[in-house]
């Protein structure tokens, strides 16, 4: 099933790539100002040289950035640059925008440009447009990355067998690096971090972020393995089903660890959705959806086993987040980031709903709301309830409507499993996607990259089953 996956080769090449991004990013340090040309100029020269010997490592590139080099940013026109945004961007101008006729036939696609629009109609209304136009850049570069992938994965620049291969390597190594650095201060005191603000999520709140700007952000990523390499680890006919079993708990033991509430309340309920799944499909028996369920359980109990351990270490904070996680009601009245969450998405909600302007074309995208205290302050909303807020009910029709359209192509991708060459593929994405969505309504994953890589292998899926019921209909009348 997955092919020669386990391959010393690709994990050392990993770790290869990796060392020269870090090594890339401390030589930008060395500027003391980094001007964008600056950076840019040493990210698209190289670019330039691998795409034309190697045309398959700029999309390796990317995935690589994606998940190493989400801690670094640097300031542009009051927002954050990260690595994967100029690489995305960049990688789109060299290759992808010479493919887009390949998406001609993708609905997802065509619905995804009409949201779009709608979001820069409410820009064009906007009291600010200005400064919502400028942020509308970043939700433009996110979509450069699904457009990327959908694109290498259609033209074979990069096969469903590589792919799978990087992202598992991936994410092995950012958790084994989550275990190492809680370990190597819980035993030694030693920090392990690679920015400063990455010391108070070790030191005071006992939480890895691995490469990521917080700990959270890492939390919601590893939905990306878990979910995706879950098809993997439980079916038999996959000769490596045994070993993935072992890194999907080191994914758990990187989830525990790490304590983010809204990825692990997204992956229990995901878990318990795709056991009913996999009951719907008579892929389990009874007995051992039990097990499934329990195990989905055990996402949220075993913190309670882990958390006397020197490897988490008893902590306040660790112990408080686990209360929280197991009653809820107390999370959302005495806990402090969910209090202000909450009343984010409130504030949110009355700001959509305040007029029959805003609640109709919103507010213009990326615009702040109106704190009590008389201060401007970003959207603290969920997912569906910032894009109300921001473009207005149609867009958010629109979006929800794209979201089950994806869902809708994952499932017949995974029922059609001869379209595609790893016919798990669809159907870890498709959970994946469904387990974001449902953490994106508790702390939203719009600008993680992940996200939008998900809906980059959507739309391949979606291309794919269209082609394959084309070619039938065409076979059906001319025998």
């Amino acid at each position: 099933m997955l092919k020669a996956i386990l391959t010393k080769k690709l994990f050392i090449n990993i770790i290869c790539l990796f060392t020269a991004t870090i090594t890339g990013i401390f030589l930008i340090n060395l500027f003391s100002a980094p001007s964008i040309p600056v950076i840019i100029g040493i990210i698209l020269f190289p670019l330039f040289i691998i795409s034309t010997l190697k045309p398959k490592l700029p999309i390796f590139l990317l995935l690589i950035s994606i998940m190493f080099t989400e801690f670094y940013w640097v300031e542009v026109m009051e927002g954050y640059l990260k690595p994967f945004h100029i690489i995305s961007v960049i990688l789109f101008m060299i290759f992808s925008v010479f493919h887009l006729r390949n998406l001609k036939l993708s609905k997802i696609f065509w619905f995804f440009v009409s949201f779009l629009l709608i979001c820069l109609i409410s820009i064009a209304f906007s009291t600010d447009w200005k400064d919502s136009l400028r942020s509308f850049i970043l939700p433009l570069i996110l979509f450069s990355i699904t457009l990327n992938i959908f694109i290498a994965l259609y033209s074979k620049k990069i096969s469903e067998d590589l792919f799978i291969k990087i992202i598992l390597y991936g994410s092995i190594i950012t958790t084994i690096f989550a275990i190492i650095q809680i370990a190597a201060y819980s035993f030694t005191g030693i920090l392990l971090t690679l920015t400063q603000g990455q010391d108070a999520q070790i030191v005071i709140a006992k939480r890895p972020p691995s490469f990521f700007t917080e700990a959270d952000t890492f939390g919601k990523f590893l939905i990306l393995p878990f979910l995706f390499f879950l098809p993997f680890a439980l079916d038999k006919n996959n000769k490596y089903h045994k070993k993935i079993k072992i890194i999907i708990f080191i994914f758990l033991f990187g989830i525990i660890i790490n304590m983010t509430r809204s990825a692990m309340i997204g992956l229990g309920i995901t878990c318990f959705i795709y056991i009913l799944y996999l009951l719907k499909r008579q892929s389990i028996s009874r007995n051992i959806a039990i097990i499934y369920v329990i195990a989905s359980l055990s996402i949220i109990i075993i913190p309670f086993f882990f958390a006397t351990t020197k490897i988490v270490g008893s902590h306040e904070e660790l112990t408080y987040r686990i209360q929280t996680l197991i009653n809820p009601s107390t999370m959302i009245v005495e806990d402090p980031s969910a209090v202000y969450r909450k009343r984010g998405v409130e504030e949110t909600l009355e700001g959509s709903i305040e007029s029959l302007n805003a609640f109709l074309i919103g507010h213009g995208w990326g615009s702040a709301i109106i704190s009590t205290k008389g201060e401007p302050k970003d959207v603290g909303g969920t997912l569906f309830i910032n894009i109300l807020y921001y473009s207005g009910i149609f867009a958010l029709i629109l979006y929800i409507f794209i979201c089950a359209m994806i869902i809708r192509f994952l499932l017949k991708a995974v029922r059609e499993n001869n379209i595609i060459e790893q016919p798990l593929f669809a159907e870890g994405i498709l959970f994946t996607f469904i387990g974001m969505l449902i953490t994106s309504q508790i702390a939203s994953m719009w600008i993680a990259p992940e996200f939008w890589l998900v809906i980059g292998c959507g739309i391949y899926f979606e291309i794919l089953y269209r082609q394959k019921k084309s070619y039938t209909v065409l076979n059906k009348f001319n025998p």
